[in-house]
């Protein structure tokens, strides 16, 4: 039998040996304080990684269903644009003003496939045709956004090259004059009213009547830059800053800070929600912080060149 005070030390021992001292007590709090502080300063890096990446793999998407709309209907798509929600949306008007828009799913696309985008001067850009390429994921007003957001400034934008090809002018193709902005299938045998071959028409695409009729000249086609500086609304400063000079399509994102456009040069060069330079020339690099000096740039970009487009129709059989 134990007496009072042996049980009193019996307790005290049993107590040291299952319990923890205020010391080891700070000490297990600063070590989890520490580890929940490095992973939180990751996990920001990493989900704009993630993000990045999800943007990135959409953008890809898109220029795969560009290809395959190319190779179904032997034309490339008009842009949409804010009136179409998420469908190509042409010009009733073959000429002059655009007229009403056509667009929607019972819409069939008219012989002067004129793109609706194309209807001001030194205008390129609208956003991606989801709807009409079929393209599942998220959806804002129809269009497919980025992994930044939910808003509608996240909404994928799509450029699509304009360039007419004639005698007049150089190009992938020599194409002989033309009496009309129709367009045929890419198959098709050659017409007697504009010598055009089925090869040839696929430099005229879904924007027929565009820019250089609108304009009079023969401009180039779509153009990337790695950046704005020198770059003019024709081109880039030099070959060194040149990374495309004959994109079909252009396929982009504006990025983390698409509701404010951000306020760097680079940015301003891509056409955004809050403005930008709408003409041929685009700009892509690595996304870096803004500094004092910079607004930064965030923008994701890819884009579909004509030798890919050619290849993908050949391979389907749409040219020789």
């Amino acid at each position: 039998m134990l007496t009072p005070s042996a049980h009193t030390a019996q307790h005290s021992r049993r107590a040291y040996a299952y319990g923890f001292s205020l010391i080891e007590l700070a000490m297990v709090l600063m070590l989890v304080g520490l580890l929940l502080g490095a992973t939180l300063s990751v996990l920001p890096a990493q989900l704009a990684n993630k993000r990045h990446r999800d943007t990135t793999a959409k953008l890809e998407e898109a220029r795969q269903a560009l290809l395959g709309f190319a190779a179904t209907n032997a034309r490339m798509p008009c842009p949409a644009t804010e009136a179409s929600q998420g469908y190509e949306s042409f010009c009733s008007n073959a000429s002059g003003p655009c007229g009403t828009e056509l667009f929607g799913p019972g819409s069939t696309a008219p012989s002067h496939g004129r793109c609706s985008v194309f209807a001001s001067a030194n205008a390129s850009t609208g956003l991606l045709p989801s709807l009409s390429l079929g393209l599942s994921g998220a959806l804002v007003d129809g269009v497919n956004i980025d992994s930044w957001g939910g808003s509608s400034a996240h909404r994928l934008r799509y450029a699509l090259s304009n360039r007419q090809l004639s005698a007049a002018s150089s190009g992938w193709l020599p194409i002989p004059p033309r009496s009309q902005s129709s367009f045929y299938p890419f198959s098709a045998p050659r017409d007697a009213d504009t010598g055009r071959s089925g090869l040839q028409d696929i430099a005229f695409n879904a924007g027929l009547n565009s820019l250089d009729a609108i304009n009079g000249s023969f401009g180039p086609q779509l153009v990337v830059c790695n950046s704005s500086s020198g770059a003019s609304s024709s081109g880039c400063a030099s070959h060194a800053s040149t990374l495309a000079i004959a994109a079909v399509a252009v396929l982009y994102s504006a990025g983390p800070n698409a509701p404010t456009g951000g306020s760097g040069a680079d940015e301003a060069q891509n056409p955004n929600p809050n403005g930008g330079s709408n003409d041929r020339v685009f700009v892509w690099h690595p996304p870096y912080e803004a500094d004092a000096s910079d607004g930064g740039f965030d923008d994701q970009l890819i884009w579909l060149s004509g030798p890919e487009l050619y290849s993908r129709l050949i391979s389907v059989g749409q040219l020789p």
